[in-house]
């Protein structure tokens, strides 16, 4: 791995180029030359801002897991590595509150193209991995995180969503009904967001989980709906003599949402976890 730093110049403030060759030995078989590179340029630098243009360039390989090829049942000894290209950009904003908080916010776009793509789909009751000769896969990335105190009172929070566009490229026959679709059981829409407020040894947290709808079928003609989660929970930090520790409780899926993540795989409604650490 080399990192290279260029001088600044005019308004370039900070610049990194990052090099990564990979060549490796595995099972008698010399793994294919995988360069990367990423730079990032400071189109701001303020005292109490920046932002920042980030973009980064790759080619990747992947050999198929053990679990990929042994599993039983299911795997399957005949897979291939994948092999890939991938890129992105996009752009890095931050700005603090003057010792009160600080907030960080990321945009990314995102796009694979990738051969012999490794998937697992259902055959009959077993699953079983294979190869899809092409995908692209493309997307956007969105991120917040910030904190701020209120007085004794120190607020956390952040949100992610992502929109993944994964897309089969090849076409076995003029009857393919697969080409152009979405990839089994990869929603078009992720969303995730956190609240955490913490006041002396008490802390108590809120999230929501959002996944969107998924193809259960190479076709897309079969859809598994969508499903949204919420969770609570609050933790105490105790200290008795020399021990110390922390107690909380969560509370799981709030709603009694009745949801499955696999077609016919239903999943647990509302549930309970207590929890107690020591520490000697």
């Amino acid at each position: 791995m080399n990192c290279i730093p260029l001088p600044p110049t005019g308004l370039l403030k900070s610049w990194h180029f990052l090099s990564i060759l990979d060549n490796l030995l595995l099972i008698k078989k010399i793994v294919p030359f995988t360069p990367s590179a990423s730079a990032q340029y400071e189109l701001v630098d303020r005292e109490i801002q920046q932002l920042t243009v980030k973009a980064a360039v790759s080619q990747s390989y992947k050999i198929p897991t053990l679990n990929d090829r042994y599993w039983v049942p299911g795997g399957n000894p005949s897979l291939i590595p994948e092999q890939g290209t991938s890129w992105e950009s996009g752009l890095i904003f931050q700005r603090n509150f003057k010792g009160k908080g600080a907030l960080k916010s990321e945009v990314t776009y995102y796009r694979m193209d990738v051969e012999n793509w490794i998937i697992w789909l259902p055959q009959g009751n077993i699953w079983t991995p294979s190869n899809i000769r092409n995908v692209k896969n493309q997307g956007v990335e969105l991120t917040t995180e910030g904190n701020y105190s209120m007085g004794s009172v120190k607020l956390k929070a952040n949100i992610n969503y992502a929109y993944n566009q994964a897309r089969n490229q090849t076409r076995i026959n003029s009857n393919d009904r697969s080409f152009g679709k979405q990839l089994p059981y990869t929603p078009l829409h992720k969303m995730q967001w956190n609240v955490r407020a913490q006041k002396d040894d008490f802390e108590v947290f809120i999230n929501q989980v959002y996944t969107g709808e998924r193809y259960d079928t190479s076709d897309n003609e079969s859809i598994v709906a969508p499903f949204t989660l919420w969770n609570t929970g609050i933790n105490y930090q105790w200290t008795f003599f020399k021990f110390s520790g922390n107690v909380g409780m969560q509370i799981f899926n709030v709603l009694n949402e009745q949801y499955q993540t696999m077609k016919l795989r239903a999943m647990p409604g509302r549930n309970y976890q207590i929890n107690l650490n020591f520490n000697l």
